[in-house]
C-alpha cells in the first residue's frame, strides 16, 4: 500500500470518527461514542495517553492558580504585565529560550487553525508544571479539546493530534 493510500485509509477513519462521535456528559470520566468502519467504539482520556505514550494520568489535577502560574512566568523572566486581567502569557515578553519552549506547546496544543502568540491559562499552568517537573495532565486537556470539537456546530471537524 503506497504512502498515499495509508493516508486516505486513515482519512476515512478520521472522518467515520468525526461524523458519527457524541459525548454523554453523564459518564464519567467522559467517553466519546462513535462509528468507525461499522464498528462501535467507545474513547476516553486513558486512550488519548496510550496514543502518546503517556502513563494515564485522568485523576490528576492541575493545582496551579491564576496567581500562582503568574508568579512562577515572573521567576522565569516574564516581563509582560498585563496577565492577571488577559489570562495570557505573551511570547515576545519571554526570554529566548523559553519562547521557544512557548512555541512548542502552542504548536502542539493549538487546536486552532491559525497561529497565536501567546499562552492561553490552560497552556500556560501547563508549561510551568513540565519545567518544574509537575504533573501536567495533557491527555485529559486534549480529550477536552476533542469533546469542544464533537459540541461544535462546525461540520469541518478535524484531527489535530495522534499525527502519524
Amino acid at each position: 500500500m503506497s504512502r498515499f493510500d495509508r493516508f486516505r485509509f486513515k482519512l476515512k477513519y478520521y472522518k467515520d470518527f468525526w461524523n458519527s462521535a457524541t459525548y454523554d456528559l453523564n459518564t464519567q470520566p467522559g467517553e466519546i461514542f462513535a462509528t468507525v468502519m461499522g464498528e462501535r467504539i467507545v474513547f476516553t482520556a486513558e486512550d488519548v495517553a496510550k496514543m502518546l505514550k503517556m502513563e494515564p494520568d485522568v485523576g490528576s489535577p492541575m493545582l496551579l492558580n491564576l496567581t500562582d502560574v503568574y508568579n512562577g512566568f515572573n521567576e522565569m523572566g516574564y516581563e509582560g504585565t498585563d496577565f492577571l486581567a488577559r489570562r495570557e502569557i505573551k511570547k515576545s515578553f519571554l526570554s529566548k529560550e523559553w519562547r521557544f519552549i512557548a512555541h512548542v506547546i502552542i504548536a502542539c496544543l493549538d487546536h486552532r487553525k491559525r497561529g497565536t502568540d501567546g499562552l492561553n491559562f490552560e497552556w500556560a499552568r501547563t508549561m510551568l508544571n513540565l519545567c518544574k517537573g509537575d504533573k501536567a495532565n495533557i491527555p485529559q486537556m486534549i480529550f477536552g479539546y476533542m469533546i469542544e470539537n464533537i459540541q461544535a456546530s462546525r461540520k469541518d471537524k478535524w484531527l489535530l493530534y495522534l499525527r502519524s
